[in-house]
């Protein structure tokens, strides 16, 4: 299974992992069969199991789709780029 880490990204517990959507599904859907899939080297099997049960949650809440990686960058049109421009000049 491919995870891949946030490169030079680190936080207090390490190296933040990133996980694509297919692996996502593909181990909630291991879970819900009471399975887990092998943990990834570079993140304990304990923080592995729980990061598989926060996205069975949130499956549950609010569907497949909120396990999608979010964009990161908004695309504006000019007409907001303008908008945006004009409210921070005039004070």
């Amino acid at each position: 299974m491919i995870c891949t880490p946030f490169t030079g990204q680190t936080s207090g517990r390490g190296i933040i992992m990133r996980y694509s959507y297919e692996f996502k599904i593909k181990c909630v859907e291991m879970y819900e069969r009471g399975e887990y899939p092998d943990t990834p080297n570079g993140i304990s099997s304990k923080q592995f199991k729980d990061n598989i049960r926060i996205w069975k949650r949130m499956v549950d809440s609010s569907g497949i789709a909120s396990l999608r990686h979010k964009p990161q960058n908004k695309n504006w049109s000019p007409e907001e780029k303008t908008s945006i421009s004009f409210q921070s000049f005039s004070w």
